[in-house]
């Protein structure tokens, strides 16, 4: 998860400065754990930004062929198996979505364990929808060096976090990155920053009691609401600055 962190930080400040060579072999980094590297593959195809793109490629290619010659071809057929096969895992293999940070660990702790077929089915068409949304909310023109980019990211990277199909306990340092983004936002546009800070800095005493004390009782885990509240606060912001800019 330190690795996903800061690929996620190093290519979002290529793209900045516009070194798209760099962003793509920072992006390619970040595909040990592929869900993460969707959203800004998202981003990055939308956005036109073609030497990252070839770079990622080139590097995926030399990845896929050089495993396949040395281990055999059938194995990346497996691993691409078991990688859409382990979203439907439930309580088997090591994967617990009541423990999760996202979408799925919600719906689990207020349906129960027993919903699983139906968890999953909504944990996947909310995953899709956030993957249609990421398309929308990228589609045209946009700017790196404005403040319209910076609250679009974050709000992008929230939405990745919280409709992935597995966010485990680890994985909740990935907010570390939309949230700085988000602040930073404020402090360019020179808006109250002192709720959020106060909210972003809760979130490490909020990720404790969840898992030490307070798990068994609440039906939502005190961090994913947190993340919510954060959010649906950057989707706010991200709509004025798109109204804005149409005035």
């Amino acid at each position: 998860t330190p690795l996903i962190l800061l690929c996620v930080f190093a290519w979002y400040f290529a793209l900045r400065h516009n070194s798209d060579s760099i962003a793509g072999g920072w992006l390619f980094l970040s595909i040990v754990k592929p869900q993460y590297t969707i959203g800004p593959g998202i981003v990055t195809l939308l956005g036109r930004r073609w030497k990252t793109i070839i770079i990622f490629s080139i590097a995926g290619i030399l990845l896929v062929v050089s495993i396949g010659i040395k281990f055999g071809w059938n194995l990346w057929i497996d691993f691409f198996s078991n990688l859409i096969v382990s979203g439907s895992y439930f309580n088997e293999f090591g994967i617990n979505p009541s423990a999760m940070y996202n979408l799925k660990g919600i719906l689990t702790l207020c349906l129960g364990s027993a919903q699983a077929d139906l968890i999953n089915i909504l944990s996947l068409s909310s995953f899709l929808f956030s993957l249609a949304l990421t398309v929308w909310l990228w589609r045209g023109k946009w700017d790196v060096q404005q403040p319209a980019f910076i609250i679009r990211m974050s709000f992008t990277l929230f939405l990745s976090i919280l409709f992935s199909l597995h966010v485990n306990l680890q994985d909740g340092l990935l907010l570390v990155a939309p949230a700085v983004l988000f602040y930073e936002y404020l402090r360019q546009r020179n808006l109250p920053r002192k709720k959020f800070a106060i909210l972003a800095l809760s979130c490490p005493a909020l990720l404790l009691l969840d898992e030490f004390f307070l798990s068994n009782w609440l039906p939502i885990r005190l961090t994913v609401v947190a993340m919510v509240i954060m959010l649906v606060w950057s989707g706010k912001l991200l709509r004025q600055e798109n109204l804005n800019s149409k005035q």
